[in-house]
């Protein structure tokens, strides 16, 4: 199931040691993660899957800190999900989006991504989140 292979990507990004491994997963998560938003996948309480994409948020390579930004901008398109996004041990996810905003060490792409995702967060339409 489409569930199993998220798992699994997630769990070979977080305990990957190869840049291009990290690089590829970050990468595959974005492409699933993809849909309009009655088809995004509901990210309910997919803990690994969630701390998979803090940890590539943080990851030196800058293509991988892109591809982790879109896919939460795919996933934050669905407003289930957004309340799961923000609430995420405490904000982290956030924290991590706004880093890479201000940061001014990431490629332009990299920053307009996690602008965009906070952006989705922030048009939802659940109380909770705005």
């Amino acid at each position: 199931s489409e569930q199993n292979l998220i798992d699994s990507i997630s769990r070979m990004a977080k305990y990957e040691e190869s840049d291009m491994a990290r690089q590829c997963s970050a990468l595959a998560l974005m492409n699933l993660s993809q849909g309009d938003s009655a088809s995004v996948p509901l990210i309910d309480e997919n803990e690994i899957l969630l701390d998979t994409l803090v940890r590539l948020m943080g990851d030196e390579k800058p293509d991988t800190r892109r591809n982790a930004a879109i896919a939460l901008y795919n996933i934050a398109c669905a407003d289930d999900n957004t309340i799961r996004l923000a609430k995420h041990r405490d904000g982290v996810i956030l924290e991590a989006l706004v880093r890479i905003v201000a940061s001014e060490n990431d490629v332009d792409e990299a920053r307009l991504n996690a602008a965009e995702a906070l952006f989705n967060m922030a048009c939802s339409e659940k109380e909770e989140v705005t």
